[in-house]
């Protein structure tokens, strides 16, 4: 993944995520608020429109899938007998992060899985399981002054 644009705001900064695949489900814009990575949160959360376009393409991808009840704040779950998820990419304006399943779908018991991303009322943050496994950088130089 290259460098990409960030937006500093009062308090943190955020870079701007186009758009997210699901499988080949792609979202359209998802929202002009941008997204932080936060490596002190655990979970990712989305806010609106970005959370209901990805859950509904996690949805639309993972028809084949036997759905369990919604548990611990997740609401998109599946018995995990047979299980196989589709593939998550985040787009940014200048590169792509291609996550490992286990950065976005996780065992909430012995029998289910659920996706673990949750619905924020506010701001989107990249937590800290999904950036696992990939060397965040954080640059306050100013690509302009480069």
């Amino acid at each position: 993944m290259g460098s990409i644009q960030y937006e500093q705001t009062s308090t943190y900064y955020s870079v701007n995520l186009e758009s997210i695949s699901i499988g080949v489900a792609t979202t359209a814009r998802t929202g002009s608020s941008g997204i932080i990575f936060d490596s002190g949160t655990t979970l990712t959360f989305l806010a609106e429109p970005a959370y209901t376009l990805a859950k509904a393409a996690v949805l639309s991808q993972t028809a084949n899938l036997t759905m369990a009840p919604s548990r611990d704040g997740y609401e998109v779950c599946f018995q995990m007998s047979g299980a196989v998820f589709p593939s998550m990419v985040l787009h940014f304006d200048d590169g792509d992060m291609d996550l490992p399943t286990k950065n976005y779908f996780g065992a909430v018991d012995d029998t289910v899985n659920s996706w673990i991303v949750q619905k924020s009322p506010s701001l989107s943050i990249v937590g800290n399981i999904m950036q696992m496994n990939y060397h965040i950088r954080y640059d306050e130089v100013d690509a302009n002054e480069r």
